[in-house]
């Protein structure tokens, strides 16, 4: 009975863990809640800043661009008002005088653009004007983002988040030598390619050059044989023309076999060639061939 007394006290302690437990990670999670709306507050009141600046900004610009439409509507009226005194001044004067002031002014105005430098149009110096203008609200605006962003920071975290901003400038800094090692990889990747590529060229070339010299020693051993050839048959040729001319000129020294042919019907070699054997003879001294018709041949052995 005290061991089971024991283990359900046991148990009843690992429950009142676990729910104790249980209890500190509601709580963790509450606070992390608390502070994802916070944050977020933060955020809307960043937000609304910039929102309150834009519209600041926008009021200025527009403001700027009033003053400049009444400071030309000022110009323009000043100009028309010369204009006529110089015109009344003109009416008043006699005519020598008034073709006097009209060449003088026309000699003033052909010599004033060669003696002064061109002064810059005004469109040249208001979009200049914007450029600056537009530079300076820029650097305002990351100012005062900054300066949103360094207040909302409790004092306790100040130098966290100098810390943060540094970290972070070490984290672009660190991918940027990145992707400098990475382009200069890919470079080193490509040209190794490329020489790859031209070894493989020169191995071609160089393979086909072989192949070129192969076929020119095989074309010229082919030319070998057919000299070869027509050297052997060169040969064969004189061998039948000597053998040929022998027996006109050693007919009287050596014997000779004639043998008469007993009918020869035609040179296109359809009857049989009979050779009547009892006339078949052998003497120091040529003997002629009788032949019955008149298609015959004379054959030496």
């Amino acid at each position: 009975g005290e061991k089971e007394e024991r283990d359900r006290d046991k148990d009843r302690d690992r429950e009142r863990d676990k729910e104790k437990d249980k209890e500190k990670v509601k709580e963790k999670e509450r606070e992390k809640e608390k502070e994802r709306d916070r944050e977020k507050e933060r955020d809307r009141e960043r937000e609304r800043d910039r929102e309150k600046e834009k519209d600041k900004d926008k009021d200025r610009e527009e403001r700027e661009k009033k003053e400049k439409g009444k400071e030309r509507c000022k110009d323009k009226e000043k100009r028309k008002e010369r204009d006529k005194d110089r015109e009344a001044a003109l009416t008043k004067t006699s005519p020598l005088s008034v073709t006097a002031a009209q060449t003088k002014s026309r000699l003033d105005t052909d010599h004033k653009p060669s003696q002064l430098p061109p002064s810059p149009s005004y469109e040249e110096v208001i979009k200049d004007l914007r450029a600056q203008l537009k530079r300076s609200q820029e650097a305002q605006k990351e100012m005062s983002v900054l300066l949103n962003m360094y207040k909302v920071i409790p004092k306790d975290q100040r130098d966290k988040a100098a810390l943060l901003q540094a970290e972070a400038k070490l984290r672009s800094e660190l991918n940027e030598a990145r992707n400098e090692i990475v382009r200069l990889q890919t470079q080193v990747a490509d040209l190794q390619h490329q020489r790859r590529e031209r070894d493989k060229e020169r191995e071609r070339e160089e393979k086909d050059r072989e192949r070129e010299r192969e076929r020119e020693r095989e074309r010229e051993k082919e030319r070998e044989r057919e000299k070869e050839k027509d050297k052997e048959i060169e040969r064969d040729r004189d061998k039948h023309s000597s053998v040929a001319r022998r027996p006109s000129s050693s007919s009287q020294a050596s014997p000779h076999l004639a043998c008469s042919l007993n009918s020869i019907s035609g040179v296109d070699g359809r009857s049989p060639l009979t050779i009547d054997e009892s006339r078949l003879q052998t003497s120091s001294v040529p003997v002629h061939l009788d032949v019955s018709n008149s298609n015959f041949k004379t054959l030496w052995l």
